[in-house]
C-alpha cells in the first residue's frame, strides 16, 4: 500500500534519502543483558543444541557473556539442517542434546525450531520437559510474584496437571485453542501474563512483550535454574512432581483428503457417549472434543493447516491409557474407513 501510494502521488519527490546500517543482533543482545544484569551464571553448565538455526547466533555468546559454561551443539546456521531437523518437541531431534547433558553432568539443555520461537528443554537426567510443563515451571515463578491470581493460558492438548496446579497455587488458567496466533490474541483478551502450548511456543508478558521469544524464555528458565542450584534442588525433582501421569504424545492421523476431518470432529461429538458412557465427567468442545474422564482425559481434534486428525491422552495408569486411547483409535481409523470405501 505504501509503494502504490508512492507511485499514484502526483506530489515531486525531491529529498534526498539515508541509509542507517544497524546491528541488530547486538542491541537485542544488549537489551537482554541489561535486563538480566542479575542473572550471573556463576558456572552453571548448559548445553544449547542451536540446530542450524537462527538461535546460534545470539544464544551461546549471550550467555558466555553472563557467566554460564555453555557447550555448544550445531551452531552455524545453515538451512539445510545437517544435523537433524529443528523441531525442539521431537525425540529423535533431541538425542544428541540428551547425551551431551549426561556425558557432561550439564545443569540444563536448550534446544530451538529454525527461527527461535519456539524452545525444547531437558534436565540434568537428559530427561525431556514437555512444553506445557516448561510453561508450569515458569507459572510457578510468576505467580509467586502477585498477590492476585494471574491467569494463564494453556491449549487444549496441555496436560491436566498444567491446568489443575495452576488453579492450586493462585493462578487462573484458562484452556484455549491450539495456534500461537490464537493463543496472543487470548492473552490480549484476558490480560494473561503467560501462556504455553505443547510445541514449546511460550509466551510471556509479565515484563516482556507478550510474544513467543524462545531466548527470552531460555534466560527466565535458567533464572529459575539458578535458584533452584542454590537451594541445592535439582531441575529434575521439580519437573518429576508434574510427569507422574501416563500420556502419550501428540499423534497425528493423516487423513486421504482434506474436507473430511471436521467431519469426522463432528461425527465424534455426536457418539462420544455411546463410545464412553458414564466414564465422562466433562466434555470440552473448544478445539475438537476433549473428554475429562474418571481416570484422565483423551482428545480428537482437526489440525488447523493440514488434512490431519490430532489425538493426544493422559491417564492415572497406562492399562487406563491404553484403554482409553485404543477405543478411540479403533473408532477413528473405522470412521476414516468409511470416509474411503
Amino acid at each position: 500500500e505504501i509503494g502504490k501510494s508512492i507511485e499514484n502521488s502526483k506530489e515531486e519527490i525531491n529529498i534526498v534519502g539515508s541509509i542507517e546500517k544497524i546491528d541488530i543482533n547486538k542491541i537485542y543482545m544488549d537489551y537482554l543483558k541489561k535486563k538480566f544484569k542479575n542473572l550471573e551464571g556463576d558456572g552453571i553448565r548448559v548445553a544449547v543444541d542451536s540446530g542450524n538455526g537462527c538461535a546460534g547466533v545470539i544464544v551461546p555468546n549471550l550467555l558466555k557473556e553472563l557467566g554460564f559454561n555453555v557447550i555448544e551443539l550445531f551452531s552455524e546456521p545453515d538451512g539445510r539442517f545437517p544435523n537433524h531437523h529443528p523441531d525442539p518437541t521431537k525425540i529423535e531431534t533431541l538425542k544428541i542434546l540428551r547425551e551431551t547433558v549426561v556425558k557432561n553432568k550439564i545443569h540444563v539443555g536448550f534446544a530451538y525450531d529454525g527461527d527461535v520461537d519456539r524452545i525444547g528443554v531437558v534436565d540434568e537426567k537428559g530427561i525431556i520437559i514437555p512444553g506445557d510443563i516448561i510453561g508450569l515451571i515458569l507459572a510457578e515463578d510468576i505467580i509467586s510474584k502477585y498477590p492476585k491470581g494471574v491467569k494463564v493460558i494453556g491449549e487444549v492438548k496441555n496436560s491436566d496437571v498444567f491446568f489443575t496446579h495452576i488453579r492450586k497455587i493462585g493462578g487462573i488458567p484458562i484452556m484455549w485453542k491450539t495456534g500461537h496466533s490464537l493463543i496472543k490474541k487470548k492473552m490480549k483478551e484476558e490480560d494473561a501474563l503467560l501462556a504455553a502450548e505443547m510445541s514449546g511456543h511460550i509466551f510471556i508478558r509479565d515484563d516482556y512483550f507478550g510474544f513467543d521469544d524462545a531466548i527470552y524464555t531460555t534466560l527466565r528458565f535458567l533464572k529459575i535454574v539458578k535458584d533452584l542450584i542454590k537451594k541445592g534442588e535439582k531441575l529434575s525433582k521439580r519437573v518429576s512432581k508434574f510427569l507422574k501421569n501416563y500420556s502419550t504424545p501428540e499423534i497425528r492421523i493423516e487423513l486421504p483428503k482434506e474436507d473430511i476431518k471436521l467431519e469426522i470432529v463432528e461425527k465424534f461429538k455426536r457418539q462420544f457417549e455411546e463410545l464412553f458412557g458414564n466414564e465422562v465427567v466433562e466434555k470440552i468442545m473448544i478445539d475438537g472434543v476433549r473428554l475429562s474422564l474418571k481416570n484422565g482425559w483423551i482428545l480428537l481434534r482437526s489440525s488447523n493447516t493440514q488434512p490431519v486428525l490430532v489425538l493426544r491422552g493422559e491417564a492415572e495408569s497406562k492399562e487406563k491409557l491404553d484403554y482409553y486411547m485404543n477405543k478411540l483409535k479403533t473408532w477413528v481409523f473405522k470412521e476414516i474407513e468409511n470416509y474411503t470405501n
